[in-house]
């Protein structure tokens, strides 16, 4: 099981978060964004998440401006 975040909730459970938010809502969320809305810190895990999705045959497109997220598995 991955390390807790500063909002108490594993690794596991964000990157389940953030894979569903992307799904759902594709080219509304930047990595920034999406880590405030779920009380990160910062996006660093987010971007993680978003990079791991990437290495794993994920399609991963960053819209600009700020760089907006879309995937599809």
């Amino acid at each position: 099981m991955g390390r807790a975040s500063e909002t108490g909730r594993s690794r596991g459970e964000i990157g389940a978060v953030v894979t569903r938010q992307l799904l759902l809502e594709p080219g509304v969320w930047s990595a920034a964004a999406l880590a405030a809305h779920l009380g990160e810190t910062g996006p660093r895990r987010v971007q993680r998440i978003v990079t791991e999705l990437q290495a794993a045959g994920w399609t991963v497109v960053r819209d600009d401006p700020g760089q907006k997220l879309t995937i599809s598995p």
